[in-house]
């Protein structure tokens, strides 16, 4: 018995496995650090930390018409914004990437290992993900990068795909709610790629059981949801019509608007896409992990595609 407990403990090399998880995030973490390591501030950190400062300090900047519009990520600049009382911004913006940075490489570990469970593939699958996310991304979105609110709410999706990968649709659901409190659009679509998976699976929990999780994780998300919402509550609809045009057409159209993406961004996205859906797919009969990882990702896709499809047939003249 006492053998049996000691051999638990141990990989096949004689190394104690909490040592070498320790070793896998060590090195996971000095990947995503090479990646995603730059000058502060990095895009969008002057504006999330700036806000986050004047959150808890409203004598810093009292006048800056940025400052005082409405906070759309006050769980961000709650759970984060204090620490700007104590440093500078820049300084600030480090200690935010390295926390980061070491929870996505703590998740990914996770989340690699209920696929995967062998020694440093999780090290090699970080590599991948830090490679294709810089070269084959299409709308200029990334998951290593700087200080923000949507780097919190991808380690939360993580958290729950790896979940969702084991079965766990419960605590699954929950997380995504929690990433819904930091980002609305990151952990509102993983509901939505939840839900269709959940569908399209055979041998689901019951919705009976999945009534709490759900109440839970709408209960995390309206932190982040009621903000979002009420940018637009109690004002003029052609007010809200052009900052939607604004939004789309000018602000973010390098996220939402297909037609302005550069052509070698779209090809190479779509290659990588259909590579990854055909090695899930095709890893789909091994375990029923896998079926749960291939079909959260064709819902994805499919959300891609419903996206592409509605901005091609908009009818509204391009600036």
């Amino acid at each position: 018995m006492h053998r049996t407990i000691i051999a638990d403990r141990l990989d096949h090399r004689g190394m104690p496995s909490r040592l070498r998880a320790a070793g896998e995030v060590a090195l996971i973490f000095l990947v995503f650090f090479v990646q995603g390591a730059s000058r502060a501030p990095e895009v969008n950190e002057p504006h999330y930390l700036a806000k986050a400062r004047h959150y808890w300090d409203s004598s810093w900047c009292p006048d800056d018409f940025f400052c005082n519009s409405a906070d759309a990520h006050q769980v961000f600049y709650w759970t984060c914004g204090w620490l700007s009382r104590y440093v500078s911004l820049a300084t600030m913006a480090w200690c935010g990437r390295l926390a980061t940075w070491a929870l996505l490489a703590w998740v990914w570990r996770r989340l690699s290992w209920s696929l995967v469970p062998a020694p440093f593939y999780a090290v090699l699958s970080a590599g991948l993900l830090a490679a294709l996310t810089s070269r084959c991304h299409m709308a200029g979105e990334w998951l290593i990068g700087g200080f923000e609110a949507k780097g919190f709410a991808y380690v939360l999706v993580l958290a729950g795909l790896e979940r969702l990968v084991r079965g766990r649709w419960g605590t699954g659901v929950v997380l995504f709610g929690a990433a819904s409190s930091f980002h609305v659009i990151v952990g509102g679509w993983s509901v939505v790629a939840t839900a269709v998976a959940w569908l399209a699976t055979s041998n689901r929990p019951p919705i009976s059981r999945m009534i709490v999780p759900l109440f839970l994780g709408l209960l995390l998300a309206l932190p982040g949801l009621l903000p979002a919402l009420s940018l637009t509550w109690g004002v003029d609809p052609e007010v809200v019509q052009e900052a939607n045009r604004i939004y789309v057409y000018e602000r973010l159209y390098h996220h939402l608007l297909p037609a302005r993406f550069p052509p070698w961004f779209v090809v190479r996205h779509l290659v990588q896409v259909g590579a990854l859906v055909a090695l899930v797919w095709m890893a789909r009969p091994l375990d029923e992990r896998f079926g749960r990882l291939a079909r959260f990702v064709a819902a994805g896709v499919g959300v891609l595609c419903l996206g592409a499809a509605v901005a091609g047939g908009a009818k509204r003249r391009l600036h």
